[in-house]
């Protein structure tokens, strides 16, 4: 009689176990597991309801109720590096190219956390440099006196290329008078693209890039037509120090 006892209990232990599906997120499914494929589980979890795939990558482990285990690989568990953070995020840059057109620009430049994206805000004094154009005979240049102003800004875009420079692109509009320009008062908007050339250890950065767009004429002292839109391009270089 006690034979039959335990038999009993055995058995009935035996219709009572249960496979169980262990998910990175701690849950616990209970249920037949049918098969183990190369990316996927196919589990039921009642023997009318049809077997359903489950990915291993929201898996931890699998085990059936005779104690065999499968451990799984989920990505989810996978330490991935975090994103580059940078400590020093802000350039203070000169543009000396503009010097020769009568332009002394300060760039300020915040970059994001990953240093993906950049906010760059330059400001311009405008003048008429100090050297005769008297021979150019096709221009009808006549030297203005006074200082003016430029502003505007720009997003510049990055991509990594190397540890040491990087491309980017990103829009420009620009508004303000050009003294140089026969005291003419206009906006651009621009697209441009360039490179970015760093080192990790130096405070140095440079900017090279060349720049496409439209330029709008607000107001001229010049022969310059008015309320105009003219096709304009630039060519920039700014020396910066990070911190």
């Amino acid at each position: 009689m006690k034979q039959l006892v335990y038999i009993f209990l055995v058995c009935s232990l035996l219709c009572k176990a249960q496979d169980k599906l262990f998910f990175s997120n701690g849950t616990v499914l209970r249920g037949t597991l049918v098969s183990v494929g190369k990316d996927v589980v196919y589990f039921k979890t009642t023997e009318a309801a049809p077997a359903k795939p489950i990915r291993k990558s929201s898996l931890i482990m699998a085990e059936n109720y005779q104690g065999t285990r499968w451990l799984f690989a989920s990505d989810s568990l996978t330490e991935k590096p975090a994103e580059p953070t940078l400590t020093h995020r802000n350039l203070l840059g000169i543009q000396p190219l503009g010097l020769m057109l009568g332009r002394f620009t300060l760039a300020y430049e915040h970059l994001g956390e990953n240093g993906a994206v950049g906010f760059v805000f330059p400001v311009s004094l405008t003048f008429f440099p100090n050297y005769n154009l008297s021979n150019v005979d096709t221009i009808p240049w006549v030297k203005t006196k006074g200082v003016n102003m430029m502003i505007g800004a720009e997003v510049n875009f990055y991509f990594r290329q190397s540890l040491y420079s990087q491309f980017f692109i990103g829009p420009r509009v620009k508004y303000g008078t050009d003294i140089f320009l026969l005291n003419t008062e206009f906006y651009t908007v621009q697209t441009q693209c360039g490179w970015k050339l760093e080192s990790p250890n130096s405070p140095v950065v440079q900017h090279f890039s060349i720049g496409f767009g439209f330029m709008r004429i607000l107001a001229s002292s010049g022969m310059i037509a008015r309320r105009e839109w003219y096709g304009c391009y630039s060519l920039n270089y700014r020396f910066s120090l990070r911190w």
